[in-house]
């Protein structure tokens, strides 16, 4: 019944499922919930069919306890939030070539919302953010699986373009608001 074991996955809604399960088999109707259990009776996890449009998954029982911790903690999921709304860009050869930088890709920040942590480190309109503590920041996919919640109240440093020139930046790293 299992197709397929992979690395960590990140959910269209940003959760991480540690690692992935994807079954060869849709769920029957209403049997998402259902305990994935493997020949000796260990719960493997839990099937559902609503994290992927490509069939049913499995949030391994690792995440089910990491977030069932959480939630017990402190009563919700935190995320980590610098308050950026962000675009992959390419860079261009020449500026690539005389930085001597190794990624083709970054992300350009298109807004920064006021009071927030990337507002407080000084990040501007048209920064193109290269990496956080060393980490390649070639996309926003790149970009969300940095902000993990323990990471919440860490000081990252950011790698940074502004006007053609390198530059280093330190945030501390907000909890994601609720929504309203």
């Amino acid at each position: 019944m299992i197709g397929v074991v992979g690395p960590a996955w990140r959910t269209w809604r940003g959760g991480v499922l540690e690692p992935i399960v994807r079954l060869d088999r849709n769920l029957h109707p209403n049997l998402s919930g259902g305990a994935l259990v493997n020949d000796q009776g260990c719960v493997l996890g839990i099937a559902t069919s609503g994290l992927s449009r490509y069939g049913a998954v499995v949030i391994p029982a690792a995440t089910v306890e990491r977030v069932s911790a959480e939630l017990e903690k402190k009563g919700h999921l935190g995320r980590g939030f610098l308050g950026l709304g962000m675009a992959p860009v390419r860079i261009p050869s020449k500026l690539r070539d005389s930085l001597k930088l190794t990624s083709q890709t970054g992300i350009v920040v298109l807004s920064v919302e006021p009071d927030s942590p990337a507002e407080k480190a000084g990040l501007t309109l048209g920064d193109v953010l290269l990496a956080l503590d060393s980490t390649p920041t070639r996309d926003t996919d790149d970009f969300q699986t940095f902000l993990t919640a323990d990471r919440i109240g860490q000081a990252v440093k950011a790698s940074i373009i502004r006007g053609g020139t390198p530059s280093e930046v330190v945030i501390t790293v907000g909890e994601r608001p609720a929504a309203k």
